[in-house]
């Protein structure tokens, strides 16, 4: 397999988020690197392989929902088979995480003023269920 970063699978996020090559924005950087390797190569079995297992156990409840409304969003987008341990992946804060905590979006407060609404209007009403909260156009991007 010809995937940029070797090959990244689900249970291989959890090194690429603490990666420092990925910095800034670590989280982010390997999401959309797994996302964008899954548009470009679009086979079953490279998806499949892509699919691996589920997020370790020791990894941020966070981290995990993440990746699950992530593979959840694809998966349902281009009718792959939804792994069993996406459904129950879910963020524990009630209002959810954001996907990009970019710190060029924030003020000295926090967020950026309406920031925080803006993402959660444009996540994809499956992300949404997983308490994750980004921009629909991360799944197209290539």
């Amino acid at each position: 397999m010809c995937w940029t970063r070797g090959g990244l699978t689900v249970t291989s996020l959890r090194d690429e988020f603490n990666a420092p090559d990925w910095e800034p924005r670590g989280q982010f950087r390997a999401l959309k690197q797994f996302v964008m390797n899954w548009n470009n190569w679009p086979s079953q079995s490279d998806r499949a392989a892509m699919l691996d297992g589920p997020p370790p156990d020791d990894m941020p409840i966070e981290q995990r929902a993440r990746i699950a409304a992530v593979v959840h969003c694809l998966c349902e987008r281009d009718g792959h088979p939804i792994p069993d341990w996406v459904a129950d992946k879910r963020a524990p804060r009630r209002g959810g995480v954001l996907l990009i905590a970019d710190r060029h979006y924030r003020n000295r407060y926090g967020y950026a003023d309406g920031f925080t609404r803006l993402v959660k209007r444009a996540t994809p009403r499956t992300a949404r269920g997983h308490r994750v909260f980004f921009e629909a156009a991360l799944l197209d991007s290539r």
